[in-house]
């Protein structure tokens, strides 16, 4: 199915209250991969050893989606502008593969404008298969109309080029959850996504790993009536993390569902649900193994929580019983939980975006000097065409030398970025070029540098 961009609906996120029980301590088989200050980095659940793992990212070539297997490999991109690369590494950061495109779909749909993402990637507990996502923005031309389309795919392939790639329209945010290997399968993982349509219901995508791959869509009833944006689940099947947006409610919230069935069997099995305690922006969620800790990411940050209760209500879930709640990084983003050994020694903290990066200090940008409070200077208005050829023009006065990074979102999604150093006080002007996907009548604007952040929204017109 071809999707105009106002059917595209993003990702959502949420905030946590803190509870009183214990994360596992550092020398716990689990560890969480996830991006900070444009690096990935790896971190201990209870946030007691963070170690980064890449040191080249920069506010113009930075990491994204990153992800672990058991075995403790990682793949993440490398992102320039709309181009990436896939890179495969060991924990320590030494390059297994790099410099892979990561394929997009051809044929009937060729992105001729431009790429969106990888917005995740996923790599089975074996490190044999990777699976992520990405937006194919394309063109056309007919009857003298312009008209611009975007259509998600799901990737499937083998780390070692055992697999071809498998596209799987329609679907995104992809995840390993188990199920039952057939004759000749590889493995007994399914790969699940919610699909982002204008159809109702929700899908989940099962998909045998086997050569040729191949794919089944099944649709189920999301709990209890809502719509489904990324869901994870833990790996004995019994509990699933969902972000989702109930009908009659405004914004998404996240959820925990416990199940006594398999995804995709028909039947109500839901036997319980919670409503984690949120605030705007829930992302992806991602389990422990063991199934006892949930890591997402919010507007505050990377965070972990241990969770000591579902019970509840499916129809009309109640608070979740929460543990202890760790934000792992006030500025990290995309956390990944696998089953590896978590970092064996301390190097410098993450977590307040201005250690741990490749650049200059976020919070002085080399001045020394803190940049207190910011005012962003854009226009109330611009066209939609401009912003894509010409770029919006946004600029903010520093009262010392500064680094000041701005990105551009359209609804949930970042659509551009930008930075701009100072060598003393003065003004930053950053010129932020990106896509607004058509039905989106504003973008929001957002500068920072060391802890000072402005936001200013901007309505788009045409």
């Amino acid at each position: 199915m071809t999707l105009s961009r106002t059917a595209i609906r993003l990702a959502c996120a949420a905030t946590l209250a803190v509870g009183a029980a214990a994360l596992p301590a550092a020398g716990s088989a689990a560890s969480v991969v996830y991006t900070d200050a444009n690096n990935v980095w790896v971190a201990a659940p209870d946030g007691s050893v963070k170690r980064q793992v890449t040191t080249n990212g920069t506010a113009d070539v930075f990491w994204a989606a990153p992800s672990q297997a058991d075995t403790g490999m990682i793949l993440a991109f490398l992102k320039a502008g709309s181009s990436s690369t896939m890179t495969y590494m060991n924990p320590d950061g030494s390059v297994i593969r790099s410099g892979l495109t990561p394929t997009y779909p051809v044929g009937g749909s060729t992105c001729n404008f431009s790429v969106s993402g990888p917005l995740n990637s996923r790599l089975d507990a074996s490190g044999a298969v990777a699976t992520y996502s990405l937006i194919c923005n394309r063109s056309t031309f007919s009857g003298g109309v312009l008209t611009y389309l975007s259509d998600p795919y799901t990737v499937v392939t083998g780390t070692g080029a055992v697999f071809g790639g498998l596209f799987i329209p329609d679907v995104w945010f992809p995840t390993f959850i188990p199920g039952t290997a057939g004759p000749g399968e590889v493995g007994d993982q399914i790969l699940a996504s919610p699909v982002m349509t204008n159809v109702d219901g929700d899908y989940i995508v099962k998909v045998p790993l086997k050569e040729p791959l191949a794919y089944n869509a099944v649709i189920f009833a999301d709990p209890p009536n809502g719509t489904v944006a990324q869901a994870d689940v833990s790996r004995d099947g019994s509990r699933v993390a969902l972000v989702e947006q109930l009908n009659g409610e405004s914004a998404p919230s996240l959820f925990i569902y416990g199940r006594n069935a398999p995804l995709g069997t028909p039947g109500a099995n839901w036997t319980s649900g919670c409503r984690v305690p949120t605030g705007p922006d829930p992302g992806l969620p991602s389990w422990s193994p063991d199934g006892q800790m949930l890591a997402w990411n919010d507007d505050q940050g990377t965070k972990v929580a241990s969770i000591t209760s579902v019970a509840g209500d499916a129809g009309s879930p109640p608070a979740c019983g929460l543990g202890t709640t760790v934000v792992l990084s006030a500025t990290g983003g995309d956390p990944v939980f696998s089953n590896a050994a978590a970092p064996a020694g301390q190097s410098a903290a993450s977590g307040s975006g201005s250690s741990g990066s490749s650049g200059a200090s976020a919070g002085s940008g080399g001045g020394g000097a803190a940049v207190r409070s910011l005012a962003i200077t854009a226009p109330a208005s611009a066209p939609r065409r401009a912003i894509r050829s010409k770029g919006l023009a946004v600029s903010t006065r520093c009262s010392v030398a500064c680094t000041v990074r701005a990105t551009m979102k359209a609804g949930r999604r970042v659509v551009a970025r930008g930075s701009k150093r100072l060598k003393k006080a003065g003004v930053a002007r950053i010129r932020l070029r990106g896509v607004v996907p058509r039905g989106i009548r504003s973008v929001t604007i957002t500068v920072t540098t060391g802890t000072a952040t402005a936001t200013k929204v901007v309505k788009v017109t045409g």
